[in-house]
């Protein structure tokens, strides 16, 4: 029964792709999905984003998602599909607060891209390729501190992040630890270099 799955774990089991819908039944039960070392790729964690409305955890690592990644929102439509819609991220992985996502091939952008993500307290995107700070974020003063803002679509950036691992990261990072955390700001713990 679909209301009995609850977590999922597909790790190695050298899955290269996530059919569209492939969670679709037990999506409204599935809180944590393990699907480390497979080959998902960014377009295969898009489609999870959009289905797993109420995943809490998820961990992707060892994968193959690089810097193409970008968060497709996503809202049923009448007949129970999934529409895209650029409108809101809030129905992209909404729920998630822990992501490891260690390993992979992501960049700049697709940390920007994460940083979308309203509940996500727990980062952790340490073996990626980030050499810089996303682009177009930036921060300003509010009166609780300092906050990453995307600046293109004045979303929060990492609006509950607490965590984050940044640790080895191929080529090395071109910013340090402490720029990171000023571009982010309330994030307490920061893990780099």
């Amino acid at each position: 029964r679909p209301e009995d799955v609850t977590s999922v774990n597909l790790t190695g089991c050298e899955y290269d792709s996530i059919e569209p819908g492939a969670f679709s039944a037990a999506a409204p039960f599935l809180e944590r999905l393990v699907a480390a070392e497979n080959g998902f790729t960014s377009a295969d964690l898009a489609e999870l984003g959009a289905t797993l409305t109420n995943a809490r955890r998820l961990n992707i690592a060892c994968n193959r998602v690089d810097d193409t990644f970008t968060i497709r929102p996503s809202v049923r439509n009448t007949f129970g599909a999934y529409a895209r819609d650029v409108g809101s991220f809030g129905s992209f992985f909404p729920a998630l607060t822990v992501l490891d996502a260690r390993g992979n091939a992501m960049g700049a952008a697709a940390l920007a891209e994460l940083g979308k993500l309203p509940s996500l307290e727990r980062l952790d995107v340490s073996g990626n390729a980030i050499r810089s700070l996303p682009s177009h974020t930036c921060a300003f003063q509010n009166g609780e501190g300092l906050e990453g803002v995307d600046s293109k679509t004045k979303t929060l950036f990492f609006p509950k992040l607490t965590h984050l691992d940044v640790s080895a990261q191929t080529p090395k990072m071109r910013f340090t630890v402490p720029e990171l955390a000023a571009a982010l700001g309330t994030v307490k713990r920061i893990f780099g270099v």
